[in-house]
């Protein structure tokens, strides 16, 4: 699919852009299931990347925290609104990134990861079901 993609893709200047979410670089055991399809969502992103670059195009792997949506107003903490998550991709895209991490509790898990992950993997343990 890349394969046929990317040539066609990067003839137009084109991205490809993969909105995932920080789960799937740091997993809530409150949504296994959810997280694991996040997981695998990003290592496709990542092949992905791999045959579009060969083919001279381009992907940004997006990883917000929680959004401010209404299958999100119950749940505890800051949200992104969809209107700055767009605002990010925008600016992302503008500056020819590969990864956007577009919010405080995304890079916060991200830099957490980085510095210590089994710390990061007890931490999500404790979070309450409905909390991030």
């Amino acid at each position: 699919f890349a394969r046929a993609l990317g040539p066609a893709l990067a003839a137009r200047g084109g991205t490809w852009v993969s909105v995932l979410s920080a789960a799937a670089f740091a997993p809530s055991p409150a949504t296994p299931a959810a997280c694991a399809g996040m997981a695998a969502a990003d290592a496709m992103a990542r092949a992905l990347r791999a045959d579009l670059l060969a083919a001279g195009g381009h992907l940004l792997a997006v990883y917000p925290g929680p959004l401010d949506v209404a299958e999100n107003a119950a749940q505890p903490g800051p949200k992104l609104p969809p209107a700055r998550l767009a605002a990010e991709i925008l600016a992302a895209l503008a500056a020819g990134q590969e990864d956007l991490l577009p919010d405080p509790v995304a890079r916060d898990l991200h830099a957490r990861l980085r510095a210590e992950p089994k710390a990061l993997e007890r931490d999500l343990a404790a979070v309450p079901v409905g909390g991030w």
